[in-house]
């Protein structure tokens, strides 16, 4: 099944089977504290909220679930929340990825800018030197090297698969369902649908197993997270208000798979919808500031945080229980769809 997107046109889609439980995926963007109202700034490297990762982590651990966290340069490079990663990671009770946050990963060569924000609009080799020297950082730390990469700001770019390919990455996770960032110099995922696919960005055996952050459409006129009338996207329903108000009879909404600005309900719509459509590949994020109140707008305070944390273990416990899924990992998803493309 073929799909064309910002990872180049030699992809495809991995449909799991109708037999196969849904997998669930858990990601922590672990990163620095800085304020998502301002401009970027290269002295916002705060991780004050790293000894929060604990609480997360036991509540993962008690579903039996091996999360992933994936980690930027302050996080790991700071003595406190590098030994935190260390622990989280010992007895492989935890997996630890790549999040790369050009304006505070070395090497510093480029202006902080929006644009340069996104590490796919970087030159080649400052991508690719950050991601090495990331990867790197990371082992020398944890004593394990990644394998699994989030570009910051969901940025991947033209060069990004041959990068990661590269330096022995197995799978991405920078990708959003649906999701269109061109207005901010970011990279368009309209194309990108909500089931696993295979990158091969050398166009030969060498491949990533990429896996999106789930999101879609729910409601009437919508299968798989999208929209099944074409007319809907149309410039002129967009702009007569025609698209929003059939959204409105239809009981369409956009929804993401995530704790942050949405209610466990939305969470459980999405879900149930994608898995009645047949998705079998569910992909859990939030950010690391988040466990922490003031530091994001989605957790102000104690109670958010206290919601917060509550949302997430019933949406755990709905998923294992409710919908029979399987609380998995990158790895053992991976195995599931090389098994697919076999049979």
């Amino acid at each position: 099944m073929p799909v064309t997107s910002v990872y180049g046109p030699d992809l495809d889609a991995v449909m799991l089977p109708p037999d196969e439980p849904p997998h669930l995926i858990a990601v922590v963007h672990t990163e620095e504290e800085f304020d998502w109202s301002q401009p970027f700034d290269r002295s916002q490297i705060g991780v004050t909220h790293s000894r929060a990762l604990r609480d997360a982590q036991d509540l993962f651990v008690s579903h039996g679930l091996r999360a992933v966290y994936v980690v930027d340069w302050p996080v790991i490079d700071q003595a406190e929340s590098g030994d935190i990663l260390q622990d989280l990671c010992r007895d492989g009770a935890a997996i630890i990825g790549t999040h790369l946050h050009p304006w505070v990963s070395p090497p510093h060569d480029e202006p902080v800018t929006r644009h340069n924000s996104y590490p796919g609009n970087l030159p080649e080799p400052l991508e690719r030197a950050k991601i090495a020297a990331l990867t790197a950082r990371i082992d020398a730390v944890t004593g394990h090297r990644p394998d699994i990469y989030l570009a910051g700001r969901y940025g991947f770019g033209p060069n990004t698969g041959r990068i990661l390919v590269d330096l022995g990455y197995r799978v991405d996770l920078s990708s959003v369902v649906g999701y269109d960032y061109r207005a901010d110099d970011g990279p368009d995922y309209r194309a990108i649908g909500a089931d696993p696919f295979w990158c091969r960005p050398y166009g030969d055996e060498r491949h990533l197993l990429c896996l999106p952050h789930t999101a879609g459409m729910v409601g009437g006129l919508c299968r798989r997270g999208r929209l099944t009338a074409g007319w809907l996207d149309h410039p002129l329903a967009v702009a007569t208000g025609l698209r929003r108000v059939a959204g409105r009879l239809a009981g369409i909404e956009q929804l993401r798979l995530s704790p942050e600005g949405f209610t466990l309900e939305n969470l459980k719509r999405l879900t149930r919808a994608l898995v009645r459509d047949g998705v079998r590949a569910f992909l859990l994020s939030f950010h690391s500031p988040s466990l922490q109140p003031g530091h994001t707008p989605y957790v102000r305070t104690d109670g958010d945080r206290q919601a917060f944390m509550e949302r997430l273990d019933h949406f755990l416990t709905f998923f294992r229980d409710d919908i029979g899924g399987a609380l998995s990992d990158p790895y053992r998803l991976e195995t599931a769809c090389r098994e697919a493309r076999r049979g």
